[in-house]
């Protein structure tokens, strides 16, 4: 295999910092946000009216009324369809977002950040997503770097990560603040180990912990098992280059970590429930 395969990024990631009001016109023009493409960005979706459906990672997301949509760099984002939408779209490069807040957002329990607002939440990121535009050219999609501009969406994604956590803490109060960091700590190393570490004893050794308790403890905060979550964060990235790539199947599976490329569409069948070369011909039919 001459090159590793790789996603092609989407035109748009030459962006420091770029802002757009959003309606049905926009939204349901063809465009190639209609198309499943790739960032090194963070995509901020604020709703005001309406509602946006979304795909990620080909998954659908439905961002309703009140509510802010946020995907990391690195997933697939499509825009599907919106009904009656009103509201705004941020993009923001990855490297204007401080480490603590790329930390906090990046070991989210969550695949996807979708918060449903408060009225004061919601007049909040209206009213800094107007001043964000408001210092930007009248020509509202062009790219923006000024300080100003820079110094309001680091306030911005800096709110997103302190009520995302907010909502986290919520939901696992009956966890220990240990095991929450825990799993954090685990998806952390297998976001980026995964390609080379398929064993949970792997991750476990990392962490210094047994494989027992590593397990235990994830599968009581998530849900789920490490065996799963290393599955599907293989699945995953399988998915996009499937879609995104022209390498065969074999050079995926090697390019994954495995060498076996038979095991790894026996395993890719076992988890996605259809085979790798199926899944490429449907996802590229279906967005023709």
């Amino acid at each position: 295999m001459k090159n590793s395969p790789t996603i092609p990024k989407h035109d748009h990631d030459r962006i420091g910092i770029r802002i757009e009001p959003i309606d049905d016109s926009i939204i349901n023009t063809p465009s190639d946000f209609h198309q499943p493409h790739r960032h090194e960005h963070y995509i901020c979706i604020l709703v005001e009216k309406g509602s946006i459906e979304n795909s990620v990672d080909f998954r659908k997301t439905i961002v309703r009324k009140n509510s802010l949509f946020v995907s990391y760099p690195g997933q697939v984002h499509q825009l599907v369809k919106s009904t009656g939408v009103t509201g705004w779209v941020l993009a923001i490069d990855n490297k204007l977002v401080d480490d603590t807040v790329s930390s906090i957002l990046q070991q989210s329990l969550s695949e996807v950040i979708n918060l449903e607002l408060g009225p004061g939440e919601s007049r909040w990121f209206k009213n800094i997503l107007g001043l964000i535009a408001g210092t930007a050219s009248k020509d509202l999609g062009m790219v923006i770097n000024s300080q100003a501009q820079v110094t309001l969406a680091t306030a911005f994604i800096q709110q997103v990560a302190f009520v995302y956590q907010g909502r986290e803490q919520r939901f696992t109060l009956h966890h220990s603040a240990n095991s929450i960091y825990i799993a954090k700590k685990f998806k952390q190393v297998l976001k980026q180990q995964f390609k080379a570490l398929k064993r949970p004893g792997d991750y476990a050794e990392i962490l210094n912990l047994s494989v027992s308790h590593l397990n235990d403890t994830v599968k009581a905060v998530t849900g789920f098992s490490l065996t799963y979550l290393i599955q599907q964060e293989v699945l995953r990235e399988a998915q996009r280059l499937l879609y995104h790539s022209h390498f065969s199947v074999k050079e995926i599976a090697v390019s994954l970590g495995y060498e076996d490329y038979k095991y790894f569409n026996r395993l890719f069948g076992k988890v996605a429930g259809i085979s790798p070369g199926a899944f490429r011909k449907q996802e590229i039919n279906r967005t023709k």
